[in-house]
């Protein structure tokens, strides 16, 4: 959503579904292509513009609202995480984290090096500068049980580990800022930093053990969701 009337929302056969009604209907946008592909992740930084990324490795952007799509991107791997900032900036992670600064134009492409043992997972920017991802277990089947957070302050020019997180799952699925120094990451558990990311305390666990986090937001510091695999949402509230 970008604002409190008007939002999308995507998913399998290729679909995405628009409301201007706060969520009270929803009508269908019509893609081209295979409606096997899922679309995976979407975002609007306003109105007009917007990208989608599916599981077919391509990133496509909308400059009316959602009714017309281009590829802007393909790449090998699908289900990308996508941050943009306006409508010619955006970031996407598939892999490496590739780059635009001119509407998808041409890109350019980093690797984030996390430590060894981990694969990059969820990713978040608060601006085109600072930059957050979270990490999961990479090794195919060792135990592990702590994961660093990956940072940015360079808009992914460079990466930096935050201290080890404690968790008896995979590692952790995402993450979200409220500003440079507020944030969350969620996997089996959810943790808190008001640091910027360089430490981080336990903030909340379920009595069964383990929450499942999918994905998580906020709209400040004081109020947020989080869905799990299980289609469970929490909602924090602080006063």
């Amino acid at each position: 959503f970008i604002n409190n009337k008007t939002g999308w929302i995507c998913g399998a056969d290729n679909t995405i579904l628009k409301t201007t009604d706060s969520g009270e209907t929803w009508n269908k946008i019509l893609l081209l292509g295979s409606t096997e592909k899922i679309n995976v992740g979407i975002h609007f930084v306003n109105e007009i513009n917007g990208c989608i990324s599916n599981n077919n490795g391509e990133i496509l952007k909308s400059n009316d609202g959602g009714i017309n799509w281009q590829v802007i991107k393909h790449n090998n791997v699908g289900g990308a995480r996508i941050a943009m900032f306006d409508e010619n900036t955006i970031y996407f992670l598939s892999g490496k984290l590739y780059r635009t600064y001119n509407s998808g134009l041409s890109w350019d492409s980093l690797y984030v090096l996390s430590p060894n043992n981990y694969r990059n997972d969820g990713m978040f920017f608060n601006n085109p500068k600072n930059g957050y991802i979270t990490t999961a277990n990479g090794t195919g089947g060792m135990i592990i049980s702590e994961y660093p957070i990956m940072i940015t302050k360079n808009c992914g020019s460079t990466w930096q580990a935050s201290e080890y997180i404690k968790s008896e799952s995979n590692g952790f699925r995402c993450v979200f800022f409220t500003d440079e120094k507020k944030g969350w990451v969620a996997g089996r558990d959810i943790y808190k930093t008001t640091d910027g990311g360089e430490s981080w305390i336990l903030d909340y666990s379920t009595e069964n053990g383990t929450i499942g986090a999918k994905d998580m937001f906020f709209i400040n510091e004081k109020l947020g969701w989080l869905i799990n695999w299980d289609g469970q949402i929490y909602k924090y509230v602080s006063n």
